[in-house]
């Protein structure tokens, strides 16, 4: 390739690069306004167990419902309810050795061994704060969030015994094992939120904290025979996705320039 070529090519390139660069300039600095709209969030979690949780419970889930106002500034003001479950309970036999067979079962009012299922269950609500940062997201309501949070918190064992035909793990019984417990509650999460403008797929996905500050509720533990004074530490960690089903606010097309 000659000089002139050389240069020819070199102008092309940055007539080019300074055109296109000015051309999507000027197409970002009049950026639709973030709507205003009440959102509808049903949302799913999976969530780990650390601190004083991870001695009691493993792996759990919630399923929930919340409800939130988005400002036209992409704050998300919201309440936030979530049903706990999961089936992995530590220590149970431990827990119910005092009532156990010489083969770890525990007897039913017939003699023979109940049939007994033990499950982890709880609920929490929380009041949340987000916020959207839509400058590098796909479309103004959309983009990377952080939120921060505070609530309360209950968790307990459930057990659940088929034909409760056996009276030591049932009704008022089941108290002195179910360590039901409950206090102040934390959460911060980072995700991305995605609401698409044609309304069709709205939806947030995002790592999420949880600290609580809980007592035991009981009298006392019937398995220890002392009543557990301790404030727990109880740490969750999970995935959790929103489905937002927004109501948007009517109104004119608003633009403003970066």
């Amino acid at each position: 390739m000659t000089k002139k070529k050389h240069l020819r090519f070199l102008f092309t390139f940055l007539y080019c690069f300074f055109w296109g660069a000015f051309y999507a300039q000027d197409s970002k600095t009049e950026v639709k306004k973030p709507d205003r709209a009440v959102l509808i969030t049903p949302s799913i979690s999976t969530q780990f167990a650390g601190g004083d949780f991870s001695d009691r419970f493993g792996t759990s889930f919630t399923a929930g419902l919340g409800a939130g106002i988005k400002t036209s500034q992409n704050w998300i003001f919201s309440i936030d309810a979530q049903f706990m479950f999961g089936s992995d309970v530590k220590n149970v036999d431990q827990m119910l050795a005092s009532i156990y067979t010489e083969n770890e079962n525990i007897l039913n009012q017939t003699g023979n061994s109940a049939q007994l299922s033990v499950f982890q269950r709880g609920f929490y609500g929380i009041g949340e704060i987000s916020k959207v940062f839509h400058q590098i997201g796909v479309n103004p309501n959309s983009g990377p969030s952080i939120s921060v949070g505070a609530g309360f918190i209950n968790h307990w064992i459930q057990f659940n015994n088929a034909g409760n035909d056996s009276p030591q793990i049932i009704e008022e019984y089941e108290k002195g094992y179910d360590r039901y417990s409950g206090g102040f509650l934390l959460k911060q999460s980072i995700g991305y939120i995605y609401l698409s403008p044609n309304r069709r797929v709205n939806l947030k996905i995002s790592f999420e904290l949880l600290q609580a500050f809980t007592t035991n509720y009981r009298a006392f533990n019937y398995d220890t025979g002392m009543e557990d004074t301790n404030q727990h530490l109880d740490l969750l960690y999970g995935i959790r996705v929103n489905w937002y089903l927004p109501i948007y606010e009517k109104q004119i097309d608003q633009f403003y320039y970066d």
